[in-house]
């Protein structure tokens, strides 16, 4: 069973960052604050999954568990959302719960559920004596972090503490952020303004984010705005080919290992080579990546062999210090093109099996997993498309049989595969 996408009276948008990927950010209204049917702290003791959910639910256990409104629930029944909040055992948070079913609550990063520490602006909204000792702005500028989860949950990784922030329009006012990178704004009269930051000029690892647009109005009475200052790592390298000849035009990937290849996760948008076989990757939030070309299989947008850079010392991981460039060994791309393949697929005794999906991974991926590439029909034939030159591990798996595994490299003319079940 998968769970409903639970939605708060919040607005969530997706902000296109020039850091990794964009992220899932909540500005939450007055009105969601004053209202939300459900809201308390809690501390998560236990993230236990639902067996009978296959896995795609989860039970969120809860202790000390204080109301701000309502009847707070002592657990939280997750799905598999992209905007599901990833609790982490051991810290508290604040909650806004909704009930998608008599006694059963769930929560999303689209509400005001976060961590207990990133709420003192809320709490200070409801628990000001009156309206006018409210808060109207406030929020934190972090540093970016690889994990988009970290994003879509936190709004952010490290705190930027010491950064100037103004509010400029009707008046202008300026803060300084604290030490867990937070700010805020008091008696703000009602108007459109711009929130604009400067970074310390110690913090040579991050630029100022770019300046966020805000209206104040008896509707949207407060704003809350977390910001992100990106990062000024960067990953630069070259491709060749073959020869060892500079080949532009070919795209480059950025991944944090292990990746999925299902997801396509890479983290930051694919580089592109230019004439002298340069690329490079900007604003990199610190962390462990791998880098290369037809990763993690080719397609129409990458047609090359999986080929991985290297770091100094040849290592196919690489750490990216905060402020750091990095370097990386040139990248050799084999291009490649699709061919077809063909194969049988039977039992022990010689026996054709159909309706069986044969799935194909390359061997040189990183964490590559498989796809399928065709189906048996009545004869156990089967053909599909891979490409030349790739080495693949093939198998066909359905109705609960599963094949052995053939290594094959893709050629030139079509290639007969048969796949005997164990």
């Amino acid at each position: 069973m998968r769970l409903p996408l639970v939605v708060s009276t919040a607005v969530c948008a997706w902000l296109a960052l020039p850091a990794p990927a964009s992220a899932c950010f909540c500005s939450s209204s007055c009105r969601s604050v004053l209202t939300a049917p459900v809201l308390f702290e809690a501390t998560v003791v236990a993230l236990d999954p639902d067996p009978s959910a296959g896995g795609g639910q989860r039970f969120v256990k809860l202790a000390n568990v204080r109301a701000v409104r309502g009847d707070a629930p002592t657990m939280l029944e997750m799905g598999s959302s992209s905007c599901d909040v990833e609790f982490k055992v051991g810290v508290r948070y604040l909650i806004e719960a909704e009930e998608w079913a008599p006694g059963k609550f769930g929560a999303s990063s689209c509400g005001l559920t976060r961590p207990a520490v990133r709420a003192a602006g809320f709490m200070a909204v409801l628990t000001a004596p009156s309206a006018p000792e409210r808060p109207r702005v406030w929020g934190t500028v972090t540093t970016p972090v690889v994990d988009h989860r970290h994003f879509l949950n936190h709004g952010g990784g490290p705190p930027v503490a010491g950064a100037v922030v103004t509010l400029a329009g009707p008046v202008s006012l300026s803060t300084t952020t604290t030490s867990s990178g937070e700010f805020r704004f008091g008696a703000v009269p009602d108007g459109s303004y711009q929130l604009l930051v400067e970074t310390p000029a110690a913090r040579v690892d991050v630029t100022p984010p770019d300046p966020r647009p805000l209206r104040l109005d008896p509707t949207d009475s407060c704003a809350s705005v977390d910001l992100v200052a990106p990062s000024t790592a960067r990953v630069v390298g070259h491709v060749v080919d073959v020869q060892g000849r500079p080949a532009g035009g070919v795209q480059v990937e950025l991944y944090t290992p292990p990746h999925n290849p299902f997801r396509r996760d890479f983290v930051q948008w694919p580089a592109v080579s230019d004439a002298s076989g340069r690329f490079e990757f900007v604003a990199v939030a610190p962390g462990t990546y791998v880098s290369g070309v037809g990763v993690p299989r080719p397609d129409t947008y990458a047609a090359y062999s999986p080929a991985f850079a290297r770091a100094p010392g040849g290592r196919r991981e690489f750490v990216v210090a905060p402020g750091a460039v990095v370097e990386l060994a040139p990248v050799v791309a084999t291009r490649v093109v699709r061919t077809t393949v063909a194969g049988r697929v039977s039992g022990p005794d010689g026996v054709a099996l159909d309706r069986l999906g044969v799935v194909a991974a390359p061997i040189d991926a990183e964490e590559a997993g498989g796809w399928r590439i065709g189906e048996t029909n009545a004869l156990g034939r089967f053909t599909g498309e891979l490409y030349r030159g790739v080495r693949y591990r093939v198998f066909a798996v359905g109705d609960g049989r599963r094949t052995e595994t053939v290594e094959v490299t893709a050629g030139d003319a079509p290639i007969v595969l048969t796949i005997r079940p164990r």
